[in-house]
């Protein structure tokens, strides 16, 4: 049984191209020349703008199935994601948004949530805390464990004053 194919464009046209891309640059490597530079570049990017044409015609002919066959698109995505070995090396920059508005922007939204989010603590100063207390309840915390602070202020306040 063959292997799977992973690369599909990779048609025997490809294949013919890219042997004829491999011979020139051998004669060109066994015979340094100016000619021989020069016919190698050539037959070079010609078979890389081959190559990208037909990736292009693979790419668009494969959207184009996906887009008739909605239930098959998943598998045939998911698949192209695993054995896609490249991240993407694209970076968009969108200018379109000054400084000044994504400035006023966020001001805005933590002006809008700053004291809104914070729970609000009632804090009583007529239950005696004793530093027996304060131990206690340090010692009983976990390692390594950030309790909430809404947890450990009420635990605390249920704790210290004796009834």
């Amino acid at each position: 049984m063959p292997p799977k194919k992973s690369t599909p464009w990779f048609t025997p046209e490809i294949k013919e191209l890219a042997q004829e891309k491999r011979k020139a640059y051998l004669k060109y490597i066994s015979e340094p020349s100016i000619e021989q530079r020069s016919e190698f570049r050539e037959l070079q990017n010609r078979v890389n703008a081959r190559i990208r044409e037909i990736k292009e015609g693979y790419w668009e002919s494969f959207t184009a199935d996906m887009e008739h066959d909605i239930y098959g698109a998943q598998k045939k995505v998911w698949k192209l994601i695993r054995t896609t070995k490249k991240g993407v090396n694209e970076l968009v920059i969108n200018n379109k948004i000054t400084i000044d508005e994504r400035e006023k922007f966020f001001r805005e939204l933590y002006r809008a949530t700053s004291d809104d989010s914070e729970p609000k603590l009632d804090i009583r100063e007529d239950i005696p805390i004793s530093k027996e207390d304060i131990e206690k309840e340090l010692s009983s915390l976990k390692n390594r464990k950030s309790p909430s602070s809404m947890a450990y202020s009420m635990k605390c306040s249920s704790t210290a004053a004796p009834n």
